[in-house]
């Protein structure tokens, strides 16, 4: 796995990487090259696994990259309050590598476990932390009257959710217990063009978690609606840019 010299005393320093190897105790031999004279002492391989990325919301792919556990074995992957989100089966030198999706769960770290099924002694850590993430506006662009539903999740168990869209207009709603909301609101009179929804928790709200709604011009009353030539018609909108001029086709 590598070599070295001895000194004119006959003492050497050398270093190794460990390469991948099951879980248990190891020999190290040293041996010398022309004498042949040896000498062995022992290493401890142990579990071990790397997570990638380390943060992320909820639905983000995550890779395991796993070693040191016994060749050929089962592992289960334990995340957060899940006690299974997948499972896999080592290599002959006790390596695994696997892809799983961040499930439901509420904002905050989550102990990510690789644990040997035949011996949950065997086990190794890392922690992965769950974001706030606003999931969805639908729809994306309406006239004022419209309704709009904005769904999130990763927030806090049972966290106050706030919702502030453009100018002049806060929902409240309350996040569940695995920290998921959905809210329905009506949007109000504010100017053609985009606004701006910004979603925030009453205790989690670093992260940038703004969607975009795009408020479109809408007649909102003719009257009246049929009548002779030569008859005065009112027409009343709203959604249009401030202070604009506007041009009224007939026909």
């Amino acid at each position: 796995i590598t070599t070295g010299t001895s000194t004119g005393s006959g003492s050497f320093s050398t270093t190794f990487t460990v390469d991948s190897q099951p879980w248990g105790t190891t020999t190290i031999i040293v041996t010398c090259i022309n004498s042949g004279e040896r000498a062995t002492s022992t290493f401890t391989i142990i579990p071990n696994i790397l997570v990638s990325p380390v943060i992320g919301t909820v639905g983000s792919l995550v890779t395991v990259v796993g070693s040191g556990f016994d060749a050929s074995t089962g592992i289960r992957i334990a995340f957060g309050t899940t006690q299974t989100i997948t499972q896999c089966t080592t290599n002959r030198d006790g390596t695994f590598t696997i892809i799983w999706t961040v499930d439901t769960q509420y904002y905050g770290s989550k102990t990510v476990k690789a644990i040997q099924f035949n011996d949950e002694s065997k086990l190794a850590q890392k922690e992965f932390k769950i974001l706030v993430h606003v999931v969805e506006v639908t729809p994306t662009q309406g006239t004022v009257g419209s309704s709009i539903v904005v769904n999130g999740d990763g927030f806090g168990n049972n966290e106050t959710i706030r919702i502030i869209f453009g100018v002049g207009k806060t929902v409240t709603t309350p996040a569940s217990s695995v920290g998921t909301f959905s809210v329905s609101f009506v949007v109000n009179t504010q100017p053609y063009g985009t606004k701006t929804i910004n979603v925030e928790g009453t205790t989690h709200h670093e992260e940038d978690n703004r969607k975009i709604f795009f408020i479109l011009g809408n007649i909102t009353e003719v009257q009246p609606q049929s009548g002779p030539v030569g008859i005065r018609v009112t027409l009343s909108g709203n959604g249009f840019d401030i202070s604009e001029g506007v041009r009224i086709d007939f026909g």
